[in-house]
């Protein structure tokens, strides 16, 4: 295992809100698509990483539904939102017998969470987020322990190519040969092996380097909530303790769309400071505890990473391609394996179907 980073799962794979994806969010998408692409991902997420770490992922998952709240600015009316998520809920239940069913909250419930007038809806939606930074301190103990793999920290694939029976894998750190298989689960960096290797397909894809805010508290019982649909925020609330925020426009860093990402850009404490600040003030328009959260915080930090995507426009255009997120899987040529792992949420389900089939 090649690792560019000091240790596994330390960027986008650690950094990020950890949705367990059903396409509840994706209401822009009338064609249900992308909900069809990630709900097998999504049932199937709990079960794999809790077999791989050996211990229940149950006390680290969002407690209760979360609340889906429309923005009057909402690329997608309240009523379209509703029979999507029941058209979702459909879905899912086809697949694992789901009898939670997304639900309207009244007006006095919505109040209860938001007076704040560009709210105009809310649901309750039968879908649950995890908390990344745990799971990916269990994910890393699980693959330094396993004595079948070697692990190469701090060295960065430059190129892919095939000899007569094998694969070589080139780094900054040295040549490797010898491997029967080969899988490319870059992210933001896998198009630019995928072109070494032959197997670029020339498309433009969409880069946008977002961060959040990750905090420690006391006990807290702000509820999660996500304003949707188009470029809004949300807050995640893991165990009482561990929260995430974000704003969508402040958190976005860089957006480009072009055939490999550019380099990832750099914070300073200031900017960490700055950004953080912002991202609560927003929230706090909405919902008014979450201006207090820093005061109390055990640790408060802003990170995260890359999105890599099929499509183009921006989240407040309801035409944007952006709002599909069903291109994505796993391209094969000659044991090399090309992965799109599309959402964090798939990215287990992917890798057992390829685990499975080396096998």
């Amino acid at each position: 295992m090649f690792e560019a980073s000091e240790r596994p799962m330390n960027r986008a794979g650690r950094w990020n809100e950890g949705k367990i994806h059903l396409g509840y969010l994706y209401a822009a998408d009338r064609s249900l698509n992308t909900a069809r692409k990630l709900i097998p991902g999504g049932v199937a997420f709990q079960p794999i990483v809790e077999n791989l770490i050996g211990s229940s992922i149950e006390p680290h998952l969002t407690r209760g539904d979360e609340i889906f709240l429309t923005h009057a600015k909402s690329v997608v009316d309240p009523d379209s939102m509703f029979q999507h998520l029941n058209a979702v809920w459909e879905l899912v239940s086809d697949v694992r017998g789901d009898k939670n069913r997304p639900t309207s909250l009244t007006r006095h419930e919505l109040a209860e969470i938001s007076e704040n007038r560009d709210i105009v809806a809310g649901f309750r939606v039968p879908e649950k987020s995890v908390n990344t930074n745990w799971l990916a301190d269990r994910l890393v103990d699980r693959v330094v322990s396993d004595r079948h793999i070697e692990l190469r920290c701090n060295c960065s694939v430059t190129s892919v190519s095939k000899g007569r029976a094998h694969w070589r894998v080139l780094t900054d750190c040295g040549v490797f040969d010898g491997f029967d298989a080969v899988v490319n689960a870059l992210w933001e960096g896998k198009s630019a092996i995928d072109e070494g290797v032959g197997r670029s397909s020339n498309q433009f894809l969409s880069y946008r380097y977002r961060v959040a805010v990750f905090m420690k508290v006391p006990n807290v019982s702000i509820k999660n909530v996500v304003i949707a649909t188009g470029p809004f925020g949300d807050i995640k609330n893991y165990d009482g303790h561990h929260i995430y925020l974000s704003w969508y426009p402040v958190g976005l860093l860089l957006d480009c769309r072009q055939k490999h990402a550019p380099a990832s850009p750099k914070l300073n404490r200031a900017m960490e400071r700055e950004i953080c600040g912002r991202i609560i003030a927003k929230l706090g328009d909405y919902f008014p505890d979450v201006i207090n959260l820093p005061t109390v915080a055990e640790q408060m930090v802003v990170r995260g990473g890359w999105i890599v995507a099929h499509g183009e426009g921006v989240l407040s255009d309801p035409m944007s391609t952006l709002h599909r997120r069903d291109e994505f899987g796993i391209s094969r040529y000659d044991n090399y394996y090309s992965v799109e792992t599309g959402k964090y949420s798939v990215a287990p389900w992917l890798a057992s179907q390829i685990a499975n089939e080396l096998v």
